[in-house]
């Protein structure tokens, strides 16, 4: 039997996929233009945006809920209108969100990224 992290170490290929599937949905649905979505081991940020646009998603997304994952993707989404942590920036996160930006990070916060031993 699998635990949740052995899941994710097994499927990245699946990850990639099903980010990219969620990101391009949610970049279509909120009208941002982005560039290349890629998945890896990162294990100290969830996500970053690039200034081309392109955003870097952490394979252990996949430890948190779906809710979160979206959150982390919105965030990143809305990196390639405001490339800063600005009001701007959290204003356009809130307003995605449907004013839940505070309590999405408060959750967010209180997860971890797995510390995975190397084989």
């Amino acid at each position: 039997m699998f635990g949740k992290y052995d899941v994710i170490l097994c499927g990245k290929e699946t990850l990639d996929g099903a980010t990219g599937q969620m990101g391009s949905q949610l970049a279509e649905r909120f009208g941002f233009e982005v560039g290349r979505v890629t998945v890896r081991a990162a294990r100290t940020k969830w996500g970053s945006c690039s200034a081309r646009n392109d955003i870097s998603l952490s394979l252990f997304l996949a430890a948190l809920p779906r809710h979160l994952q979206e959150f982390v993707i919105i965030h990143e989404l809305c990196h390639t209108v405001h490339h800063n942590h600005s009001a701007a920036f959290h204003a356009l996160v809130d307003r995605c969100l449907g004013g839940r930006e505070r309590e999405l990070e408060g959750e967010l916060k209180r997860c971890r990224i797995p510390i995975v031993a190397e084989a």
